[in-house]
């Protein structure tokens, strides 16, 4: 949330029976509620990010691609995972800008994304191994 502007996203699982509505929370971290946090990337359909104009009350809806997971997002940028990139994007046009390759991600697996600072730190299930860390700017 910025001064002008509420961000939310939402992310769709397959065949549209597993959704959980989600906010950013602490320093812009994206985590699913609930027991979503437990399925693999293969069961992620899309996510669905709503930027809501507070003075207006306009609301602008962006859609990702299928199988395009939101790992970071804040009221300038989005940040997602999708066959075998991290992409960045600038959430007013959502235009891509940069992408980096996602060598330790597998679509079979469970992983944690945990923004501090200026990175997003990608951890295994349990958090036991950090597997990379992502410059956010």
């Amino acid at each position: 949330m910025s001064n002008d502007h509420i961000v939310t996203f939402s992310s769709h699982y397959s065949d549209s029976i597993l959704q959980a509505m989600s906010f950013p929370y602490l320093e812009y971290s994206v985590r699913d509620d609930g027991l979503l946090n437990e399925f693999p990337l293969r069961f992620h359909k899309y996510d669905n990010i709503t930027i809501i104009d507070i003075l207006t009350g306009e609301e602008k809806i962006i859609e990702t691609k299928s199988g395009e997971k939101v790992i970071y997002l804040d009221d300038k940028k989005a940040i997602t995972y999708y066959k075998g990139e991290y992409i960045y994007y600038h959430i007013d046009n959502w235009e891509k800008y940069r992408s980096e390759k996602a060598d330790e991600i597998n679509c079979h697996s469970v992983y944690r994304f945990e923004s501090c600072g200026d990175y997003i730190f990608v951890f295994d299930k349990n958090y036991s191994k950090l597997l990379n860390r992502i410059a956010i700017n």
